[in-house]
C-alpha cells in the first residue's frame, strides 16, 4: 500500500485480534459446572470467532499485495458475519456494539484508503 495514504491494513489486524480475544474470553468464561447447552453454545461461538480471527489475519497478510481486494473482503466478511449472528440471536447485536461500530468505521476507512492508494498509483503510472 502507498505509504502516503493512511489507513490500510491495521483494521484487518484489529478485527483478527478482537475476534481471537473475544473467543478466548468466551471459551474461558464457562466451565464444566455450567449447563451443557450454555457451555456448548459458548464453545461454538468461541470456535467461530477463532476461525473469523484466522481469516482476518489472512486478509491482513493479503493486504500487502492487494489492499483494495483484502479491505473490501474484510468489510463484507465483517458485515455478513455480524448480520448472521444477529439474525440467529438478536442479543448479539447489543454485545460489543461500541467495539463493532468502531471496527466497522475503520474497515470502511480502510476501503477508502485502499481506493485512494489505487487511484494514486494509477495517476503516477499515467504521468510517467
Amino acid at each position: 500500500m502507498n505509504p502516503e495514504v493512511p489507513g490500510g491494513r491495521a483494521p484487518l489486524l484489529a478485527c483478527a485480534i478482537s475476534h481471537v480475544l473475544g473467543a478466548v474470553l468466551m471459551g474461558t468464561s464457562v466451565d464444566d459446572s455450567d449447563p451443557a447447552g450454555l457451555r456448548d453454545a459458548f464453545r461454538q461461538d468461541a470456535t467461530f470467532n477463532v476461525c473469523l480471527g484466522a481469516v482476518f489475519f489472512g486478509l491482513w497478510a493479503w493486504a500487502k499485495s492487494k489492499p483494495l481486494a483484502a479491505s473490501v473482503s474484510g468489510l463484507v466478511l465483517f458485515v455478513l458475519a455480524h448480520a448472521v449472528a444477529t439474525i440467529l440471536n438478536p442479543v448479539n447485536l447489543v454485545f460489543g456494539l461500541v467495539a463493532k461500530s468502531v471496527l466497522l468505521f475503520f474497515l470502511i476507512r480502510s476501503v477508502l484508503a485502499a481506493r485512494a492508494a489505487a487511484a494514486w498509483e494509477k495517476m503516477k503510472t499515467r504521468s510517467n
